[in-house]
């Protein structure tokens, strides 16, 4: 099973009890955070924090994996999701390439925020993995009145 989220904690709204159930049941469960949830300046701690609750389902840490991208949107208005593709698109924490945590880097540590980087690592891992089954949790970021959309 793979669950592919925006940041920390939507893994739990997400999937509240099913991923304790796969790994009850004996599946391979991965978890996919795209963002380091960084916006207030947290990051690393909110890394740490993944880890530690996904444990409790039985998801080992080597099977969280951190995209390690930035978590917010500009002041110009303009998210990394819609992006020129090769544009770099700082967070407002003032990173411009991933990282998650020193005892738990990001999937590409050192990457620069562009969506064409962004695309090529999910697909990257989700080739990877080559999961049975896989849950979304995405977000689409509405250009005109920047208002986000989860879908």
């Amino acid at each position: 099973m793979l669950a592919v989220v925006p940041h920390e904690d939507d893994d739990l709204n997400l999937l509240s009890g099913v991923t304790g159930q796969f790994t009850d049941a004996g599946s391979e469960v991965y978890v996919v955070f795209v963002s380091t949830g960084d916006a207030a300046g947290l990051g690393e701690k909110r890394v740490y924090e993944a880890v530690n609750a996904l444990s409790l389902d039985g998801v080992p840490e080597e099977n969280i994996i951190f995209l390690g991208y930035g978590d917010s949107i500009p002041d110009d208005g303009i998210h990394i999701y819609n992006a020129a593709p090769n544009a770099v698109t700082p967070s407002l924490s003032g990173r411009t390439e991933t990282y998650a945590a020193p005892n738990h880097e990001a999937y590409r540590e050192g990457t620069p925020y562009t969506r064409e980087n962004l695309l090529g690592d999910l697909r990257s891992v989700i080739e990877e993995i080559r999961a049975d089954v896989i849950f979304l949790s995405l977000i689409h970021i509405s250009e005109p009145t920047r208002h986000a959309q989860i879908s």
